[in-house]
């Protein structure tokens, strides 16, 4: 997979779903980011090797295009002697030099789409650079951001299971005896509060009875005397 599609990889919405499905994020992450790192490593060399090809065409340009000016130097010197004998040298000479600026011609073209696949690797290689720095700080962000969705989780569980544990239901079990425990004490209490009434009302109503019953023979010994008085005063 190539640099820039592993970057699309890294920061594309997935990037979730690859950490939840990967064991551990974070060496699946630094793994990515060592991977993009040593791509890059690996384009630098590239260049380098680029590099050196362009100066190697620039240096042959250059020497070929020394030599046809030297063959066109000679083709002067020959022709200067006055000496038509020694035409078909200078002929030669100006053919050697036609030669050479082919040759240097060929050269300076390959030179040119070197030096722009070179100047093209290095406009690459700094927007991986950048990349690379992003991704380990994208790294971080989304590591920072795992572990506060996890202890968010956490939380979450913990608060809705609230009250939910073994000690919770144990606690609840003891109030609800110790609740049921107090209710029966004051329906005890009650009871016998109104028991207690029962009983005084009783006595109030028995002490109301033997009143009546010694007013009424107090009533009837009064009447009995009084009976007997006059029985005695009429004899």
């Amino acid at each position: 997979m190539g640099f820039f599609s592993r970057l699309r990889n890294l920061f594309s919405s997935n990037i979730n779903a690859a950490l939840d499905a990967a064991e551990d994020p974070e060496m699946a992450l630094d793994q990515i980011v060592r991977d993009m790192s040593s791509e890059l490593r690996q384009t630098k060399s590239y260049l380098a090797e680029a590099i050196v090809n362009a100066k190697k065409l620039e240096r042959d340009h250059q020497k070929h295009a020394q030599i046809a000016l030297d063959y066109r130097q000679k083709a002067k010197i020959i022709l200067t002697d006055d000496d038509e004998s020694n035409d078909y040298l200078a002929k030669e000479a100006l053919l050697r030099q036609k030669e050479n600026e082919q040759i240097s011609e060929q050269y300076k073209s390959a030179f040119d789409k070197q030096q722009a696949s070179v100047d093209s690797l290095k406009r690459n290689i700094q927007k991986m650079e950048r990349k690379v720095q992003e991704a380990k700080a994208k790294k971080s962000m989304l590591l920072a951001k795992q572990q506060i969705a996890k202890t968010q989780t956490q939380v979450l569980g913990a608060t809705s299971g609230a009250g939910d544990g073994h000690a919770f239901a144990e606690f609840k079990r003891i109030e609800d005896k110790i609740d049921d425990l107090a209710t029966r004490s004051e329906v005890d209490a009650e009871i016998h509060a109104e028991a207690n009434i029962e009983e005084q009302l009783e006595e109030i109503e028995f002490g109301h009875d033997v009143d009546l019953e010694l007013e009424s023979l107090r009533k009837e010994l009064l009447l009995e005397d009084n009976s007997a008085k006059k029985q005695i005063s009429d004899s």
